[in-house]
């Protein structure tokens, strides 16, 4: 959204571009999608009728890693709370992907921090373990703790190379398995967005190293009055851990 304002100020000063930066082989569409595998009709069918932002809208991330996990995460969270599951009762979980899914979460046995977050593998595993999620799952220390290793090993991602391999239309089915025989399914189309309570919860969770709790409690009541403020300087100061005289 904000390139798309820069984009629309800047040509409304006067910038200007190549005419056919979207259909130019080398421009925009064969950068993305490959010479010829794109139709610029199709393309350009709703421009100015539709908008992403209204329809189907913003979704914001619950969990500190790839947005393509976060479905899975979800039928987790949903059949682990539904049915007071934890972890000692698992046996397995099943999660299935498409290609798309596949080639960005590539990651089964991650090292790092950074592959940990492009990691359905992990991502699973540290749901199912801890039966939560904080932004410690998804670090060089977790990638590597024996206990998130143990959990992966139930964790099973398998690839289905005859569904439809597009974003649009990826799946993500979940079967989990308990040591009983027992076996709950789910599968969500869309992440689900979190509620006012969690957004606030989080952006605790991720601050609250940083400030003391005083000053995060603080920002928190100006970010939910930022329409009321004149001016944002004691809310940057804040989150600076700037104290003005």
């Amino acid at each position: 959204m904000r390139n798309g304002v820069e984009s629309a100020l800047l040509v409304k000063e006067g910038l200007t571009a190549m005419p056919d930066v979207l259909e130019n082989p080398q421009g925009f569409c064969s950068v993305y999608a490959g010479e010829g595998g794109f139709t610029l009709d199709e393309i350009l069918r709703d421009l100015g009728k539709s908008f992403l932002l209204v329809e189907p809208g913003i979704c914001v991330k619950k969990y500190p890693c790839c947005f393509r996990n976060h479905r899975a995460l979800d039928a987790v969270f949903h059949i682990m709370r539904e049915n007071n599951i934890t972890y000692d009762q698992i046996a397995g979980v099943e999660v299935g992907v498409n290609k798309w899914d596949a080639g960005l979460l590539r990651y089964p046995e991650p090292t790092t921090g950074s592959e940990t977050k492009f990691s359905l593998n992990h991502s699973l595993a540290a749901a199912i373990l801890l039966g939560k999620t904080d932004w410690q799952a998804w670090s060089d220390e977790a990638a590597v703790d024996p206990r998130f290793k143990e959990a992966r090993t139930k964790v099973n991602v398998v690839n289905h190379p005859e569904w439809p391999a597009d974003r649009a239309q990826s799946r993500v089915p979940v079967e989990l398995t308990l040591k009983d025989g027992r076996k709950f399914t789910r599968e969500y189309d869309e992440p689900i967005n979190p509620t006012h309570e969690q957004v606030v919860e989080r952006y605790r969770q991720c601050i609250g190293d940083l400030l003391p709790r005083d000053a995060v409690e603080r920002s928190i009541d100006l970010l939910l009055n930022l329409e009321k403020m004149d001016d944002i300087s004691p809310l940057m100061d804040l989150v600076r851990g700037v104290e003005r005289g």
